[in-house]
């Protein structure tokens, strides 16, 4: 642990995007997430929970089974954590209900992390899906139904 993580909480914080997304390790979540995990930005029908968030990872790497996450701005300040992040994979699986179109894609994220003790027990998050879109060739926004878990697996190419 370095100085400025005395506690290990930016080192329990950080295994979201690098062990969770990144390496597809879901047991993670329950490492570095509270029982009474709240996420404030999922989009309809994401449950905002330990669930949801489960979702959402296998969500993105269905859709892009090489994604790497790399943390690019970490701050801290008393029980908050926030993370600047880059995404980047290549979309070789099915997302927002559209076959894979084979592009790499790049993106960012921010996140703001409130913790409790070295638990995650609430999120608030802004990625830049206009980005992941555009880059997939998307000219339309998906349907909320496209954020629903089995959507990554329903497309047909």
């Amino acid at each position: 642990m370095s100085p400025r993580d005395h506690d290990g909480v930016l080192a329990a914080v950080r295994r979201i995007p690098l062990e969770a997304f990144s390496k597809g390790d879901l047991m993670v979540l329950d490492d570095v997430l509270a029982p009474d995990f709240e996420d404030h930005s999922f989009p309809p029908g994401m449950p905002p929970n330990k669930d949801g968030v489960r979702d959402v990872v296998r969500l993105v790497r269905t859709s892009m089974p090489d994604v790497e996450m790399t943390v690019d701005i970490e701050l801290r300040d008393s029980d908050f954590v926030v993370h600047h992040v880059h995404g980047h994979g290549t979309n070789t699986g099915p997302a927002f209900g559209h076959p894979p179109t084979g592009r790499r894609i790049v993106w960012a994220e921010t996140h703001i992390y409130r913790t409790r003790g070295p638990l995650v027990v609430e999120h608030w998050g802004v990625v830049k899906l206009d980005t992941i879109w555009r880059e997939l060739g998307l000219t339309e926004i998906p349907a909320p139904h496209a954020y629903a878990p089995d959507a990554a697996v329903s497309a047909t190419p």
